[in-house]
């Protein structure tokens, strides 16, 4: 069904899967996913339960890299929304794991990386933690030297 965009039906599928094994990281994930489709312009924070949920169940951090990986993205990037001018810092945690999770991976995961860094550099920007907001915009540099807003950036860093 998520294939066929039926997210909703996809969702009710992984709800019963869910009642009928509870801790069930993939089916949370799963519902994250679905959700984050109903969802899209993130406004409702359909899916944060759901990738919560992740998070919450997946110790193993070796075997469960990708979904905590998906997880910490979309909680970053939903929490970020709340915080346009980076001022709180609400995407913060969850960017922080993503980049200690992808960076043994920088090519699988370089998207992921970038948004990362990118939402981390303009955070220690803001609160003028220079170290750290060079160390982020250095690292978007390594992934994507093109990347527009990093050259931006870069005329600022000394």
């Amino acid at each position: 069904m998520y294939f066929t965009k039926d997210y909703a039906g996809a969702d009710a599928a992984f709800a019963k899967a869910i009642e009928m094994s509870p801790n069930s990281i993939v089916s949370f994930q799963w519902r994250g996913k679905c959700n984050a489709k109903l969802d899209a312009d993130l406004t409702k924070g359909l899916a944060v339960p759901f990738y919560q949920k992740v998070t919450e169940l997946a110790t193993d951090t070796t075997k469960f890299k990708s979904e905590l990986i998906e997880a910490n993205r979309y909680l970053g990037k939903y929490n970020a929304r709340k915080d346009i001018d980076f001022a709180v810092g609400s995407g913060v945690p969850f960017y922080t794991k993503l980049v200690m999770l992808a960076t043994s991976d920088p090519v699988k995961y370089k998207n992921d990386l970038i948004e990362a860094h990118k939402y981390l550099g303009s955070y220690y920007g803001v609160i003028q933690n220079y170290d750290e907001y060079k160390s982020h915009w250095l690292s978007v540099k390594a992934l994507a030297p093109e990347d527009k807003d990093m050259l931006d950036v870069m005329t600022t860093i000394k």
